[in-house]
């Protein structure tokens, strides 16, 4: 196997270019054009010498949501190891982004929503009843941020039974009465009465039409300049714009609002993320490539 190296003018490992020569004698190595590779610069005298070989390119990792710029919370209903459980009940969801972001039972809890191993198109899911309050949220102060940049993603179902503006995943500045009146939040949630999911910021929202009982997935974009798209199943909305910094130091919340009671998510989550960072057309598409190949999705 050739060993993946980058041509560099200087300052690289010496290395003589035998690769015309025959016998090919030179340590087989192969130009990676996506610049993973060991940095070598040709001279004439004193190098290792090298064949250059035309295998293809030193293959690039598989994209996951740690490929997100700022991965601030991950939470994923097929990790079991990072699920606390009572039984069937869950507990609290460990965070996989690295931090320390878990999210747990929130405020006026009466019930719990429940693990179910192929309760999501077949596959494991944070399953919500609807109908009582079941949110999943953040404890520690969320690191949002004040840059006004945004990559928020989600893979689940929901059903006619959740509440008209059931909320999905949301955060809720630090010192907000309301999770979409402000620049600081953000909400991903039902459009009020029908089957679409909508994004909000300061009463400022995009939407796309869903199915209900019917698996998708759902990203939500934020540039630097504000603008906002929602993309599911790949596909884009158009665009609005609400300008503004968040508030940092919130609390993030699945399946229901921390302060809106009784807007509840009736379906399963299986997994979703928050990213600080901006994601463009070409990363949601790589996205969107692995919610689709790991849940099943369309």
């Amino acid at each position: 196997m050739a060993t993946p190296v980058v041509t560099v003018a200087s300052g690289g490992l010496p290395v003589i270019d035998v690769t015309a020569t025959f016998p090919k004698l030179g340590l087989p190595v192969t130009e990676a054009l996506a610049g993973r590779g060991i940095a070598v610069t040709k001279v004439l005298n004193g190098g290792l010498p090298v064949t250059f070989s035309t295998v293809a390119d030193y293959p690039a990792p598989p994209f996951t949501p740690t490929s997100l710029v700022g991965l601030t919370g991950w939470w994923d209903a097929s990790a079991t190891a990072s699920l606390t459980l009572t039984g069937s009940r869950i507990d609290a969801v460990a965070d996989r982004s690295g931090g320390v972001n878990h999210v747990t039972g929130h405020g006026a809890l009466t019930t719990y929503p429940t693990y179910d191993a192929t309760g999501f198109n077949t596959r494991p899911g944070i399953m919500y009843a609807g109908g009582s309050f079941q949110a999943m949220a953040t404890n520690a102060a969320f690191p949002m941020g004040t840059g006004n940049t945004l990559t928020a993603f989600l893979a689940m179902n929901m059903t006619a039974g959740s509440s008209s503006v059931a909320r999905l995943l949301s955060y809720l500045a630090l010192g907000a009465t309301h999770d979409y009146d402000n620049v600081g939040s953000w909400l991903i949630s039902r459009t009020s009465g029908a089957s679409s999911v909508q994004m909000v910021r300061s009463n400022v929202t995009t939407n796309m039409p869903i199915t209900f009982n019917t698996p998708f997935d759902v990203i939500y974009t934020v540039n630097a300049a504000g603008a906002m798209i929602i993309y599911l199943n790949g596909v884009a909305s158009g665009t609005v714009t609400q300008a503004g910094n968040w508030v940092t130091g919130g609390t993030v919340a699945l399946g229901a609002g921390v302060v809106d009671a009784g807007q509840h998510l009736a379906g399963a989550i299986g997994e979703c993320g928050i990213a600080t960072g901006y994601s463009d057309a070409a990363t949601v598409a790589k996205l969107h490539t692995y919610l689709k190949n790991k849940w099943g999705l369309p």
